[in-house]
């Protein structure tokens, strides 16, 4: 190596490479004397240095460090658990910058695991098959937390399943989601106290029915409640000694209402019979249920020309003609009844003898007053 210009400086002079023994096989220990290594290609095998200080190192090819067959610019071989330190001199942050072009990649080849520890406990890990685990060094998902997380921005999921969920803010389902269910219990729904979810069996929609008999008021919609079907009846006519009296009408339909409105109806009377041998019975009084249906009260009994005219309702005159009203129970402008007392007209009935709406009838000396009229409200709430 004679003629070499490089030269192991110290405090003392120089000394030419030239000078020194050339075989690097055996080991050498520099003090703390700096080193200057120009841009010629050095092999040194076991060189131990205390304390040295590299300056302007140009290295042109791979360098290994426990190694002698790098196989990157540099290559770190260490016979269990190696480690590359990079400690801040005495304040301030350890720095590891990648500045990449296109990316910059933690490149992992083998079939292990990728582990960020802070003080000296594993905080997260990537596993060979790619999930990664927060709190747990075994991850089963592609996330895997063991812990309580925190989202403060918005959480979009194709489905979820939770054995515990807080939220703060209010929970929205897209495209017509039908909402969160709980693991716990097969068909079970989640629903809110004000302070908690609560897991319990779906409530089924009811239908729900009301009679409103004679005489007038406010029905208000209930809680939720947008639709309703309503018959309205007219009170049935008064009967002479000779001839009935007229069936009350009815009106049938559905409408639109708005949850805790009020709606003013009148239910109608029913019609007085008499027993003058020369006098027509009493006709019922109408009914109506707000401005959306109305019908009029049945004809009383006319001694000469015979049987009162039946009323007529807004949607048409009906009697027994509705299969969803007939479904509950609640037959329409039925059977002539007796009446609450002789000419009397009744209060109201809804059995198989005496029906809102029916007309007084004849007897042999008496002409029996028709029944009040009624509203029946069905809702599904």
């Amino acid at each position: 190596m004679s003629g070499v210009p490089y030269l192991f400086a110290s405090a003392s002079g120089t000394l030419p490479l030239s000078q020194l023994d050339t075989n690097f096989s055996t080991p050498v220990t520099i003090g703390t004397t700096s080193v200057a290594l120009g841009n010629t290609v050095t092999t040194l095998a076991g060189l131990t240095l205390s304390n040295p200080t590299i300056s302007t190192p140009n290295f042109t090819t791979n360098v290994g460090i426990g190694t002698s067959t790098p196989t990157s610019l540099l290559q770190i071989v260490g016979a269990t658990d190696p480690v590359l330190t990079v400690t801040a001199a005495s304040s301030g942050s350890a720095w590891l910058s990648l500045n990449g072009i296109s990316s910059a990649v933690v490149h992992n080849p083998n079939n292990v695991a990728t582990v960020l520890t802070t003080n000296g406990t594993e905080r997260m890990r990537i596993s060979a098959a790619g999930n990664v685990g927060i709190g747990t060094s075994a991850p089963s998902y592609l996330l895997d937390v063991n812990g309580t997380g925190r989202f403060t921005g918005a959480v979009t999921t194709a489905a979820l399943t939770a054995s515990s969920l807080s939220l703060s803010t209010a929970l929205s389902a897209a495209n017509g989601g039908t909402g969160l269910t709980s693991s716990g219990t097969s068909g079970n729904v989640l629903t809110s106290n004000g302070s908690a979810w609560v897991s319990s069996a779906p409530t089924q929609p009811q239908i729900q029915t009301q009679i409103l008999t004679v005489g007038s008021g406010t029905w208000t919609a209930p809680t939720g409640v947008t639709k309703v079907y309503v018959a309205v009846v007219g009170g049935g006519g008064g009967a002479t000694l000779s001839y009935y009296g007229g069936y009350g009408g009815i009106a049938i339909g559905e409408y639109s209402v708005t949850p805790g409105t009020g709606y003013s109806y009148t239910v109608g009377a029913g019609g007085a019979g008499t027993n003058a041998p020369s006098t027509n019975g009493s006709s019922g009084s109408a009914s109506s249920f707000g401005a959306f249906a109305s019908a009029t009260g049945g004809s009383g009994g006319n001694y000469s020309t015979g049987t009162g005219a039946d009323g007529t309702g807004s949607s048409g005159t009906l009697r027994n003609a509705s299969a969803v009203w007939a479904a509950q129970s609640t037959p329409l402008g039925g059977l002539p009844s007796s009446g609450a007392g002789g000419n009397a007209a009744s209060n109201w009935g809804i059995n198989s003898a005496t029906m809102a709406g029916g007309p007084g009838y004849s007897g042999s000396s008496t002409g029996y007053g028709g029944n009040s009229g009624a509203i029946y409200l069905m809702w599904v709430g």
